[in-house]
């Protein structure tokens, strides 16, 4: 028997909850000329963060003329710093798919084959290069970052609280109709 007092109440928190599946992490999509050097320390450094401050957030780099592989100083670089590329990982050619499916997208000094929505994108230009030295242009990535991350994670916060104040309207109305008298359907 459906009781027509609860049924929305029920729905509302199994919505809430996200107890009929969980989605994709949001991605944050790093694009440089070779995607091999300052998307992928970007990525690097952006899924480091992520984790260590339990942000839900992912990072993936692409290129728009892919090297085929990242290179020593970077890879050795990147090491130093703790942190690491994926297993298996080479450069890839950003595509439509990758554009389309990233919650932002920022580029480094390129401009993107593919069209984006302008407010996704974010153009960090006129960084450090990496054949200048690894310390300055990844401490300069580390930054921009780290910004980043906290603009992420501010955007976040609200979204949780604009959920939490439906949560409590449908709590309310829920309360209402608990006071109304509907006959059960059988």
């Amino acid at each position: 028997m459906i009781n027509m007092k609860t049924t929305p109440f029920i729905v509302a928190m199994l919505l809430a909850s996200g107890v009929w599946g969980q989605p994709a992490p949001p991605t944050v999509l790093f694009v440089c000329e070779h995607g091999a050097v300052k998307s992928v320390v970007a990525a690097a450094r952006f899924n480091q963060l992520a984790t260590e401050r339990g942000l839900p957030f992912r990072a993936v780099s692409r290129g728009t003329a892919p090297d085929p592989m990242v290179p020593a100083p970077v890879s050795d670089g990147l090491k130093g710093e703790g942190l690491t590329v994926p297993a298996g990982f080479s450069p890839a050619l950003v595509t439509a798919t990758d554009v389309n499916g990233a919650l932002r997208v920022v580029t480094f000094d390129v401009t993107l084959p593919v069209s984006a929505g302008a407010s996704r994108i974010t153009r960090w230009d006129n960084l450090p290069a990496f054949s200048d030295g690894y310390g300055p242009a990844s401490r300069a990535i580390a930054a921009k970052v780290d910004a980043l991350l906290r603009e992420l994670e501010a955007a976040m916060k609200k979204k949780r609280e604009e959920r939490q104040l439906e949560s409590e309207r449908v709590l309310q109305l829920h309360q209402q109709l608990v006071r109304i008298e509907l006959p059960p359907i059988e």
